[in-house]
C-alpha cells in the first residue's frame, strides 16, 4: 500500500469549519504568533521548525495555505529574524515544491532545524509517497548537501509504504519498510560511504547492534563505496543493513 494525494478527489470537498480562511490573514496570525513565542523561545534555547504544508496547495477547502513554496519558506525565515526561527525540512513536500533540493538545502543552510528525511513522485497536484530510493529526488545528492552545511539536527526516516506482511494501521509508519528507510542513510553515511554528517552520525550510532565492530566489519566486506549518484550501491547497502538488524531481505 502507499500513501498519496490526489487533488480531483477535493474539488468538491465542502469548506472546513472555518471557512474562507486567506492566505494574508494566515500571515497576519503568524507574524503575531512569532512575535509572541520567538522571544520566548530565545530565552529558552528552543528552537522552532515549521513543517511545510501537505500538500503544498492553495487554497484547500476554502483554506489558505501558506507554507507551499519555497519563496514563503524565505518570507517566513525574514518574517522575525532570529536564529531559532527556522524550517522543518520535510523532503516529500520540499521535492513538489522544487526540483532542485540539494541547492534548496544548502540555501537555508544553519535555519534548517529538523529534517523528515523522504521522497515522493509527481506534482503537488497528484503525487504517491515512495521508498527513500524510488521518488523522484536524488537523495544520495541531499545527504552530501546536509554534509555541506554541516547539519547536525534531528533527521527522521519519515513516510513508506505498506509491505506485505506488515498491517497498515498507521499508514507510511509500516515497521518493514519503516527499518528501509533507516537503512537507506545508515548506508549512505556509513565508513564506506563518502558522506560524513557529523549529527546523522550520533543519531545513527544509537541504531547499530551492540557489536558494532562487527556490523563495520560485516558492512566493509560485503559492500564497496558508493560513489557519486551511487544510488544502487546505497540500496544494496541499505538492504544489507537491515539484514544486520535482524529482518528478511527479500523483498529488496
Amino acid at each position: 500500500y502507499v500513501t498519496g494525494f490526489d487533488n480531483e478527489l477535493m474539488k468538491k470537498a465542502p469548506p472546513t469549519e472555518y471557512g474562507e480562511v486567506t492566505e494574508e490573514q494566515l500571515w497576519d496570525n503568524l507574524k503575531y504568533f512569532l512575535e509572541k513565542v520567538i522571544p520566548v523561545a530565545e530565552e529558552a534555547g528552543v528552537k522552532l521548525a515549521m513543517h511545510p504544508d501537505d500538500p503544498p496547495l492553495s487554497p484547500l477547502r476554502g483554506m489558505g495555505r501558506i507554507m507551499r513554496s519555497v519563496e514563503n519558506y524565505q518570507r517566513l525565515v525574514d518574517l522575525i529574524p532570529s536564529p531559532v526561527n527556522g524550517i522543518c525540512l520535510c523532503q516529500g513536500n520540499f521535492a513538489l515544491m522544487t526540483d532542485q533540493l540539494p541547492d534548496v538545502i544548502r540555501h537555508f543552510h544553519d535555519k534548517i532545524h529538523f529534517v523528515h528525511f523522504r521522497d515522493v513522485r509527481g506534482t503537488p497536484e497528484k503525487f504517491v509517497e515512495t521508498f527513500h530510493d524510488d521518488g523522484q529526488t536524488d537523495m544520495y545528492e541531499c545527504m552530501k548537501a546536509y554534509r555541506d552545511i554541516g547539519f547536525e539536527g534531528v533527521l527522521r526516516p519519515d513516510h513508506v509504504p505498506t509491505m506485505e506482511g506488515d498491517d497498515n494501521d498507521h499508514p507510511g509508519y509500516s515497521s518493514i519498510g519503516r527499518l528501509f528507510a533507516i537503512g537507506f542513510p545508515l548506508a549512505a553515511d556509513s565508513d564506506t560511504s563518502p558522506v560524513r554528517i557529523p549529527g546523522v552520525d550520533a543519531q545513527l550510532a544509537q541504531l547499530r547492534p551492540t557489536n558494532t565492530v562487527l556490523l563495520d566489519r560485516l558492512t566493509r566486506e560485503k559492500c564497496g563505496p558508493a560513489g557519486p549518484g551511487g544510488q544502487v550501491e546505497i540500496r544494496n547497502h541499505a538492504a544489507r543493513v537491515v539484514g544486520h538488524f535482524g529482518m528478511g531481505v527479500g523483498f529488496l
